[in-house]
């Protein structure tokens, strides 16, 4: 049902409302759309999740001066607060885990490249040659 403006709906009492649901749904459906030809693509690999809390947040953010919610300071509100946190946490989210991933990348391309000089196997054989020297054997 229209309210004053198309891209509006009445309330119960005839007031010209944002529609927000139905923006946070068509949000959704165009993000659940993007992480379906990403999962194809390959797009951000464990980072889908990251993704969407940036794109969120973003998007959760700019949508709240449409809302009429109570404000904090000037334009902004308490959702602008969480949105912003959900930006912040995706970020931090996505850096920690390309780190990680990195970090795993490197460690196990320098044990294909060289084996025997990787840091954990040559504790092992330093390990297994202190027990060479006792009487007990390691299976």
């Amino acid at each position: 049902m229209s309210g004053g403006r198309g891209w509006t709906v009445a309330d119960e009492h005839g007031h010209a409302r944002w529609p927000a649901p139905e923006f946070e749904l068509a949000f959704n459906a165009i993000f659940f759309v993007w992480a379906i030809v990403a999962t194809r693509h390959r797009w951000q690999r464990e980072q889908r999740f990251h993704v969407y809390l940036v794109a969120y947040g973003v998007f959760r953010f700019s949508h709240e001066f449409m809302r009429n919610d109570p404000r904090w300071i000037s334009a902004f509100g308490g959702y602008h607060v969480i949105a912003a946190g959900l930006v912040t946490l995706g970020v931090w989210g996505c850096v920690r885990r390309r780190r990680a991933v990195s970090y795993f990348r490197s460690s196990t391309d320098a044990l294909r490249r060289d084996p025997l000089n990787h840091p954990q196997i040559s504790q092992i054989q330093s390990e297994r040659h202190c027990w060479a020297r006792s009487s007990i054997t390691l299976p």
